[in-house]
């Protein structure tokens, strides 16, 4: 898939991320529910600092 990467890797499709937040937020809101979008710090520190 990404054969420049020799090693483990986590990969982030942003838009992917952003559309399926986005999708939730909609599902929660016609359920009244109040949605925190979040990412996990040990699974992906550099990804919360975005």
């Amino acid at each position: 898939m990404h054969p420049e990467i020799d090693t483990s890797a986590l990969i982030i499709d942003l838009d992917t991320v952003r559309a399926n937040v986005d999708e939730m937020a909609r599902t929660a809101a016609r359920h009244g529910v109040k949605l925190r979008p979040h990412i996990k710090l040990r699974v992906a520190a550099r990804g919360a600092v975005r």
